[in-house]
């Protein structure tokens, strides 16, 4: 309690210093003379009066603070994952054991899988344990969120500690608001199991070619024994294998199979379901491949040796989808690895490094040039031994840009792609994301001047000085069905050497790469709608996302575009789906989860009543849920997070007695607010009444003693 006033105290003292002299001297001077009790009466009512009006013209305020309890709130978060269901009847104990409502607190009780859900307390024991997936950091941020303005005052997590989803919960727990405690389902010794890990193949393979499957097996109580690994395609059998089982650790065992069919095939991967397993759910996967109807054959042509070459030359090496041959020229007509065709007939797709070099005849680029007219597609890179004159002259027509005015000069410049470009299929990779393009070390642009054929498109200009200039760095060029791309910097061997800090960088330009084969060699026309899956294969509870973009005829993004897109499951039902807009001519879609098995999609982009374009693609959901990959719980990651957070660890078996543990710790005790009231004494009735009270007393011992 306090009390202040409106003007200073310190004149107030004197004003009743004045106010009690006068009160005093008056009465000191009335007639009839008063006895000193009467004077000495009558002096104080009238001191009383005045001091209570000299108080209240100071406006004092009377402050008062009071401490008021506020109760904590305690969230509890229950993993409802299909892990932790292995373990149900042990889960659905603890909670029963749980004393909730003993704690001196507001109970806020949540489920956790991929989601987190508010749910009722009294319904909590009936709810199905049917997660796909386990994130224990969004729920942890969202019970931060939705309850840190409320006196949160501690967390509960009951799970197994297993998590597949979202970021490592440890690195949360330290830096989180309140204590973490953690009561862990199930035990750290692994039951009997058999399980597969994994199941890895390439992405694409061809008709008629032998395409190995690594299957990694682990098991639990099986030491010794023998396994079986079958690989089948839409229920048939492809290829089988036979595995010793090893306790405790991981064996990896090879299945081949020869595709005869092409398109998206979806194998799955099973091995032997033994007796006593804690689960057999985890005894298959799947696994997708794209079997195309041959190998891309690709003279690779190079007009001189270089580093440059030489990493163009890893990166076509190391893609067992290309069948490639190589010709680098040493001298005039003379070339390693071969001499020069006759004719390219054999071959799909020629690439030019450097070609034509200081060596090269006009007759073989006549060649070349020949092919090229005649349907023949190019991938052309520049580098700093190109012969720019016979460049100009033998292929320049053939090419998306010519040198018009030949300089031998070159300056450093970065890679910069338009907005049409960084969409553009030849640049549609994962990474580097936006903010990364500016990282990639600067090739050697040449300063010819360079004309841009009509028909070619610039997806990267030479960036300078911060400046972005008009000229191609990386262009494309679509005459009808033919195509052809190229590459207007040298020493890209800088793309593929880089440090640990740009590992994002390192695949970039195997992606560019290879993307510009597939452009090249494709036979479609440029399509204005490309709608893609993001992923071929999806596990079995991931989203199944699509990723979209619409451009006009120059390539410029259209973002007004309705996309739709009917999705057809392996029984014949229709999903529906619209793609929202991202800006940039992109679009994106969340179709959620599917059931396992093959889906073709196809997706048509309207423009008002007109129709820009359409597309259609296949993809596939496997059956192996991840969360029955690890099948023992974690209670390194649980007593972690209670550590981490200054919590309490306890088993599901202890569940009777941790809610008074959890009392006694004091970690969860109510916290006090101050209330503050302000009271300004000329509104009290009271007081109003006390001063007519005191001026009446005086007023009638005046006239009784016979003053005026």
């Amino acid at each position: 309690m306090s009390l202040t006033f409106g003007l200073s105290p310190w004149v107030l003292i004197p004003a009743l210093l004045v106010a009690a002299a006068l009160t005093w001297w008056t009465y000191g001077r009335s007639r009839p003379v008063l006895p000193l009790p009467k004077r000495l009466l009558l002096s104080a009512l009238r001191f009383l009066t005045l001091a209570i009006v000299l108080v209240l013209l100071f406006e004092p305020i009377l402050r008062m603070i009071r401490e008021l309890p506020k109760r904590p709130v305690v969230a509890f978060l229950v993993d409802t994952s299909k892990s932790v269901g292995l373990r149900e009847k042990e889960l659905r104990s603890a909670l029963q054991k749980l004393n909730w409502r003993e704690l001196d607190a507001t109970i806020k009780v949540y489920t956790f899988d991929s989601a987190t859900k508010p749910q009722v307390l009294e319904k909590l024991p009936q709810t199905p344990l049917r997660g796909e997936r386990t994130d224990f950091s969004t729920a942890l941020v969202k019970i931060r969120e939705e309850l840190g303005d409320d006196n949160l005052g501690g967390v509960v997590i009951l799970s197994d500690g297993q998590y597949n989803t979202g970021r490592n919960p440890i690195f949360l727990a330290e830096r989180f608001p309140v204590p973490i405690h953690t009561v862990v389902v199930g035990d750290s010794t692994r039951s009997r199991d058999v399980q597969i890990r994994k199941a890895i193949t390439n992405e694409f393979a061809y008709l008629n070619t032998l395409v190995p499957v690594q299957v990694g097996v682990r098991n639990d109580g099986y030491d010794g024994q023998t396994a079986t690994i079958t690989l089948t395609d839409n229920g048939r059998m492809v290829g089988s294998t036979t595995v010793k089982l090893v306790a405790g650790q991981e064996v990896t065992s090879e299945v081949s199979f020869q595709p005869s069919q092409s398109g998206l095939r979806r194998l799955t991967a099973s091995v032997t379901r033994f007796d006593g397993e804690l689960t057999h759910e985890n005894n298959q996967t799947t696994v997708a491949v794209q079997v195309m109807d041959n190998k891309l054959r690709v003279l690779l042509l190079g007009g001189a040796p270089s580093p440059d070459l030489s990493a163009l030359q890893q990166v076509l090496l190391s893609d067992p989808n290309l069948e490639v041959s190589q010709l680098v020229q040493k001298a005039p007509g003379q070339y390693y690895f071969g001499g020069f065709p006759d004719n390219f007939s054999s071959y799909d797709l020629l690439i030019l490094h450097g070609y034509p070099g200081p060596g090269t005849s006009a007759a073989e680029v006549q060649k070349v040039a020949n092919a090229a007219r005649e349907g023949k597609p190019l991938f052309f890179f520049l580098s700093q031994q190109t012969n720019l004159g016979l460049l100009r002259d033998g292929l320049g027509e053939v090419l998306p840009a010519k040198p018009s005015v030949v300089r031998n000069t070159h300056i450093e410049s970065f890679f910069s792609p338009s907005a049409g470009g960084a969409v553009h299929p030849v640049l549609e990779m994962e990474t580097p994301k936006t903010d990364l393009w500016k990282q990639l070390p600067p090739l050697l642009f040449n300063q010819s001047r360079w004309e841009l054929a009509p028909e070619a498109r610039i997806l990267a200009s030479p960036q300078i000085n911060g400046v972005v200039l008009p000229d191609p760095l990386l262009a494309v060029r679509s005459r009808g069905k033919i195509r052809s791309a190229t590459l207007l910097g040298a020493g890209i061997f800088r793309w593929r050497s880089l440090p640990e800090d740009l590992d994002a960088l390192k695949e970039f330009l195997p992606n560019l790469t290879l993307n510009s084969l597939r452009w090249v060699t494709s036979r479609q026309d440029d399509k204005p709608v490309r709608v893609r899956s993001t992923r071929t294969l999806y596990g079995s509870g991931e989203a199944v996302q699509f990723s979209g973009q619409v451009f006009d005829e120059s390539l410029n993004p259209i973002d007004r575009a309705l996309v739709q897109l009917t999705i057809l499951g392996p029984d014949g039902d229709e999903i529906p789906l619209t793609l929202g807009g991202l800006g940039s001519g992109r679009y994106f879609g969340d179709a959620g989860t599917l059931p396992p098995g093959s889906y073709t999609y196809r997706a048509t982009a309207k423009l008002g009543e007109q129709t820009l374009g359409s597309d259609a693609g296949a993809f596939a959901v496997g059956a192996l849920s991840l969360e029955f990959q690890e099948t023992a719980a974690n209670a390194g990651l649980m007593r972690g997070l209670a550590q981490r957070s200054n919590g309490l660890f306890s088993h599901a078996k202890d569940a009777g007695s941790f809610i008074q543990r959890l009392k006694e710790s004091g970690k969860i005790k109510p916290t006090f607010s101050k209330q503050e009231t302000d009271l300004e004494p000329w509104t009290l009735w009271w007081l109003l009444l006390t001063l007519v009270s005191l001026l009446s007393v005086e007023w009638f011992l005046r006239k009784r003693n016979g003053l005026l």
